[in-house]
């Protein structure tokens, strides 16, 4: 007994490590460790891991790393996903950065007038960056402040390639704020001092009124000059800027005494916008595909009055959301499981300045159902079932349809066609053969192995197996004698063998083709027939297979049927598209007209299964007896057929034909073989041995072809019309007009001599007798010639008529044939003239191998 063990990857676990804190364009090192979290024996995972933002690396001994360059301030999220190996599954990892600005250096320089009572000089600050990796030029606004009385022609300018300018005024007063900087909303105490520069200096008195530049509020101004100190005196308020971060410029104009003139002078109260924290909550676990609600809280945590953060976040990943009362929410739905890093970055207001927060949850994998159905639910030892199994997404939320691989078992000792197959939208089918006796219940079970969004599952079905019927098949053929193509009928009997007999029904097959469906039924079998027409001569072995139904088992059987070889006949065709069956006692019978184009040569097949034959406008046909057939050769019909022969063993046959065309038809297809001698044949007949054909055509063409080669002699530029082999192969006859006669040995072509005997008139056909002691030639005006090998006879001339075709029958008759219906017959050396057929146009005839 053999269960089948659904094994499943060792899971993993991803853990990321990088520095706890970066700066922006500074490359710093993350990097992975993936370790063997399954039960048993762990080992080391291999294979690739890919991080986020950016970069992936291969493993060394479970673990490896990346360098990352941060472009931007605040909370980086690094995420590392672990692609799994053929041991491990899949992973996923996370770490957070926290990314500072980069450093900078401020340079201040001014022209000579600087510090000079009532002169304008110019001052310039340059800001470089001065951290470490890849450099930028800073951008932004530079804020100017001073620390003796005087004022700037601006509070603040702005960076052009690191670099901006603006004038200062010294002057007689000086005023400043503290503390510097400060956030909106944020107390600070600004103070001016006036002091005398005359040369008899006194301590003024009077008042300093307050003005700004921003939008806040003074507290104390005007304020009235106190604690004069020889030549100065001074006076304070508060300021509380309530908008706009930047510098504001904090002018202390003096209201003069009776004694003094009156002055200013201006500080730039650097402003800055109040700093905020994000803090970022969400369920501690998900599931992949299921929205789930995740806040974002916005604290202002600077110094002085604190207000309510408005504006907007963003979360990675989701979407952006509008604080109402400093909070907001967005639902994120998570794609796949593991740890999910989930960011928000808080854009800021006129107020308040950007923050940044995040955390983490874990994400499950989706719930499936598996379902799992056979059909036909109930079949027969050895019988055949399709099982399928159904993968079903049963969480709630966007559901997505399982893919992976199901795992297929059984309680049985039954076969699956495939052990796993593969999900197609959610389902995938394997076939179960029921092979062994075991009838019963078989547990059939789908074990699903999960995927990146699915969890594992399992689902069974409970196939019925019976047991089937064990038959008998038994055939007989009516009559069991018969001739080549005479029809028997051949009846096969099913039988139920079983101890419950029922009758079978279904089909049966029959080896000698044909198939019937079981009709007549008794009690405990059935039986059909077939008819069968045997077409070649011995004893036909008629096979039957029961192929069974759902009750009962298949089973063969056979008889013989005894085929003799029937009375021999010839086949003619005629040059009007003819054909004949010619017997030995000399009746012509008419077997068809299937074109009305001339035929010009017939060949049978040496097995004597059918016979090909060639005619005009490229037709080339198959008779197998009974019926004549088409073959396709993909020739024009603007070409000829002149002459067809087979090969020794049957392999193939060659047709040659117009221009040279020569095929080969191997009793499936016909092929062209490469011929370069453009000339067409007349006439082809093979060596004796099959080891090579022998062609002649138009113009002395002489042709020899292995199979491989097309070899090519001279002896004569007279078209030769017809080719023999003698049996003995020592030599072949060729025949043409003028009355030309040729002898090939193999290699070369001679002259036979002819003086006085064949005139002018054409040879046409050429046929030895079995022994190969004789050959006879036949062409125009009647003549019909003997040779035996040394000489060339001429016989009286009995017909006018001009002769085409001669065969040997297998009685040793030779049949000789022509225009208008002419047959002669050629018996121990006496040439006779049978009766007309009537106007027949005989043109080929071959005699059907027995």
């Amino acid at each position: 007994v053999s269960k089948i063990v659904t094994v499943t990857l060792r899971s993993s676990a991803t853990t990321v490590t990088c520095p706890a804190s970066g700066t922006v364009g500074v490359a710093l090192s993350c990097s992975a460790t993936i370790t063997d979290t399954s039960p048993g024996t762990a080992s080391t995972p291999t294979g690739s891991v890919t991080f986020a933002p950016s970069g992936s690396c291969t493993l060394v001994s479970g673990s490896c790393s990346v360098n990352i360059t941060p472009t931007s301030s605040g909370t980086l999220n690094v995420s590392a996903t672990y692609n799994g190996d053929s041991t491990h599954s899949a992973s996923t990892g996370s770490a957070t950065v926290n990314i500072a600005n980069r450093d900078t250096s401020t340079n201040v320089a001014c022209s000579a007038n600087s510090g000079s009572l009532g002169l304008v000089s110019t001052c310039t600050a340059t800001v470089a960056d001065i951290s470490p990796g890849t450099s930028s030029t800073p951008s932004g606004t530079v804020g100017w402040a001073h620390t003796n009385a005087g004022f700037f022609s601006a509070a603040n300018c702005t960076l052009t390639s690191g670099s901006c300018s603006v004038t200062y005024t010294a002057t007689a007063q000086g005023s400043h704020c503290s503390p510097n900087p400060v956030a909106i909303n944020q107390l600070a105490t600004c103070t001016a001092t006036v002091t005398d520069t005359s040369a008899v200096a006194t301590a003024p008195t009077g008042t300093v009124t307050f003005t700004t530049s921003g939008t806040g509020s003074f507290t104390g101004s005007p304020c009235t000059l106190s604690n004069p100190i020889s030549t100065s005196a001074s006076c304070a308020v508060t300021y509380t800027p309530t908008a706009g971060a930047g510098t504001h410029s904090i002018t202390g104009t003096y209201n003069p005494d009776s004694t003094h003139a009156g002055s200013f002078d201006t500080f730039g109260l650097n402003v800055n916008l109040r700093t905020t924290s994000t803090t970022v909550s969400c369920p501690a676990t998900g599931t992949v595909g299921v929205s789930l609600s995740c806040s974002a809280t916005i604290a202002d945590t600077a110094s002085g009055t604190t207000s309510t953060p408005t504006g907007t976040v963003s979360f990675t990943p989701g979407g952006t959301c509008a604080l109402l009362a400093g909070s907001c929410s967005v639902n994120i739905t998570p794609s796949a499981s593991g740890t999910l890093p989930v960011s928000a970055s808080y854009s800021g207001d006129s107020a308040h300045a950007t923050s940044s927060g995040g955390t983490s949850l874990t994400v499950n994998k989706r719930s499936i159902a598996a379902t799992v159905s056979c059909n036909p639910s109930t079949v027969q030892v050895g019988g055949v079932s399709t099982c399928d199994a159904a993968l079903a997404d049963t969480s709630p939320g966007s559901t997505s349809t399982p893919t992976g691989s199901v795992a297929w078992s059984t309680s049985g000792t039954g076969t699956f066609s495939a052990s796993t197959c593969t999900l197609v939208s959610g389902r995938c089918s394997v076939t179960y053969n029921a092979t062994s006796l075991d009838s019963g219940t078989h547990t059939i079970s789908a074990s699903y192995s999960g995927d990146g969004a699915h969890n594992v599952g399992s689902g069974t079905f409970n196939l019925t197996v019976t047991q089937l019927h064990a038959t008998t098949t038994s055939v007989s053929c009516s009559p069991s004698t018969v001739v080549v193509n005479q029809v028997t009928s051949c009846t096969a009997t099913v039988a139920d063998s079983s101890g419950t007999p029922t009758a079978p029904t279904g089909n049966v097959s029959f080896s000698s083709g044909g198939t019937c469906t079981l009709g007549t039924q008794t009690a405990n079998s059935a039986s059909c027939s077939v008819n069968v027409i045997p077409t070649v001569a011995g004893t036909l072995t008629v096979s039957a297979s029961y192929g069974g139904d759902p009750s009962h088992n298949s089973s063969t059987g056979s008889t013989s049927v005894t085929v003799s070889p029937g009375a021999p006949y010839a086949l003619v065709v005629t040059s009007d598209g003819k054909v004949f069956r010619f017997y030995q006692n000399r009746t012509l019978t008419q077997v068809g007209q299937p074109v009305t184009t001339a035929l010009r040569q017939v060949a049978w097949k040496p097995d004597g299964s059918y016979a090909l034959i060639a005619g005009d406008s490229a037709v080339l046909l198959k008779y197998n007896g009974t019926a004549f057939t088409t073959i396709s050769t993909g020739i024009s019909t603007g070409y000829n057929f002149w002459t067809v022969s087979w090969k020794q063993d049957g392999s193939y046959a060659l047709i040659g034909g117009s221009v040279g065309i020569l095929l080969k038809y191997d009793g499936v297809k016909a092929t062209t073989v490469p011929n370069s001698f453009a000339t067409t044949i007349y006439s082809i007949n093979w060596h004796p041995s099959g080891s090579y054909a022998l062609m002649v055509g138009k113009g002395g063409l002489t042709l020899t072809y292995d199979g491989t080669t097309i070899r090519s002699f001279s002896g004569t530029t007279n078209d030769l019309n017809t080719a023999a082999w003698n049996p003995n192969g020592q030599y072949a006859l060729i025949g043409g007009i003028n009355g030309a006669v040729l002898r090939f040995n193999g290699t070369q072509v001679t002259p036979v001599n002819t003086n006085g005997i064949t005139g002018t008139n054409a040879i046409k056909s050429i046929a030895f007798n079995a022994a190969g002691s004789l050959a006879l030639l036949v062409g125009d005006n009647g003549m019909v010639l003997t040779y035996n090998g040394s000489t060339l006879s001429l016989l009286p001339t009995v017909t006018s008529s001009w002769l085409t075709a001669v065969s040997w029958s297998p009685s040793g008759t030779a049949y000789i044939l022509g225009g208008g219906g002419t047959i002669l017959t050629y018996t121990n050396g006496a040439l006779t003239k049978l009766p007309n057929y009537s106007t027949y146009p005989f043109r080929a005839i071959a005699w059907k191998p027995q």
